[in-house]
């Protein structure tokens, strides 16, 4: 049945919905804004969010902060220090993990 109609749409039903695969993330639910995964626009939420739901991605931030010396962010707390790099950025994030 084609599905290019409002009412072909319309009379599929529940069971015809596949349910997302395994290890799915539905980025809209994650990030502000989807946008490309090396962005040094993203803020602190996406880029925890990245940490803990993308890691393969969180990989390739580190992969990149280590050929470049500018950091991803320039982060600065009382707590922490700086820790806008991208490898300091996951030890404040796995700190804050282990405190929840």
């Amino acid at each position: 049945m084609p599905c290019d109609t409002a009412e072909s749409v319309a009379g599929i039903g529940t069971s015809q919905v596949r349910p997302p695969p395994p290890g799915y993330v539905d980025l809209y639910e994650i990030l502000d804004r989807v946008s490309c995964w090396c962005c040094a626009n993203k803020n602190q939420r996406e880029l925890r969010n990245i940490y803990r739901y993308l890691p393969d991605y969180w990989k390739r931030l580190e992969a990149l902060q280590d050929r470049i010396e500018r950091p991803m962010k320039k982060w600065h707390c009382k707590e922490y220090g700086d820790y806008g790099s991208i490898r300091r950025m996951a030890e404040v994030f796995r700190s804050e993990e282990m405190e929840e």
